[in-house]
């Protein structure tokens, strides 16, 4: 198997204030692989994801995505990350689930440009593997909290050049 792995993390060590949380931490993420991330509270499962986005810098290890360094990498905005708690959004927001997933392609493309057909087809794409298609048109205020977390992973997916892959 040749193929370059999604995710590898070698080694990697990370602590707060002198108080270690993930030590030699070690894993491979090729295509097709499913992963669950479990542990206790405090256990440092959201401080890992922080270092796989870049967004906590390992104490020691490497991070790799897609075969590149997480800090070399040039397309990091093909990377997307839904939160556990998206946070209250208010009922009446005027966006539509559409709308919602775009914003996964505009942030992506630059403020002030305009989604191509194949924008709008990668947008319709995410809605249709996470089966919010039906929900299109309906604001985004309107959804239950599960159908909500649904329309953010179709944005999620909505950014990458194939939601497919």
């Amino acid at each position: 198997m040749n193929e370059v792995p999604y995710i590898q993390l070698e080694d990697v060590n990370f602590s707060y204030d002198k108080n270690p949380v993930l030590e030699g931490v070690s894993f491979t993420v090729r295509k097709g692989d499913y992963i669950g991330i479990i542990g206790p509270n405090g256990g440092g499962k959201t401080t890992l994801l922080k270092i796989i986005l870049g967004l906590l810098e390992p104490e020691s290890g490497v991070v790799r995505i897609m075969g590149h360094d997480i800090h070399s990498l040039k397309e990091r905005g093909t990377i997307g990350y839904v939160p556990q708690r998206i946070g209250q959004i208010e009922h009446r927001f005027p966006a539509t689930v559409e709308e919602i997933v775009e914003t996964g392609r505009i942030a992506k493309l630059g403020l002030f440009r305009r989604l191509t057909a194949k924008d709008r087809e990668a947008v319709g794409r995410a809605m249709d593997i996470t089966g919010v298609s039906q929900f299109k048109d309906r604001l985004i205020g309107d959804l239950s909290g599960g159908e909500m977390q649904k329309v953010f992973i179709a944005r999620a997916l909505g950014r990458s050049k194939d939601p497919c892959a």
